[in-house]
């Protein structure tokens, strides 16, 4: 099991990192879980990381779970359904 803890800002000038460590771990675990607690602000990217996250990991039956997160970010992935 991987657990990649988020930093408190997410934004097109960090959203590389992210995607980068979790597309790693889609390589080399079979369960993912994203730790939300720190995340203070996120903007549009972390959207489009999500979806395209869960779907790959959705594809190679890989469990990606999303723990601690908070009202906005939730707002996000349930308008893109992803919980």
């Amino acid at each position: 099991m991987k657990q990649i803890i988020l930093e408190e800002n997410i934004s097109m000038e960090n959203i590389k990192t992210f995607y980068d460590e979790v597309t790693l771990a889609l390589e080399n675990e079979s369960q993912i879980v994203i730790d939300f607690s720190r995340v203070k602000n996120v903007d549009l990217s972390l959207r489009l990381v999500l979806i395209t996250c869960f779907r790959r990991a959705r594809k190679k039956n890989i469990v990606l779970k999303t723990i601690n997160i908070p009202d906005e970010v939730m707002k996000i992935m349930k308008t893109n359904l992803l919980v």
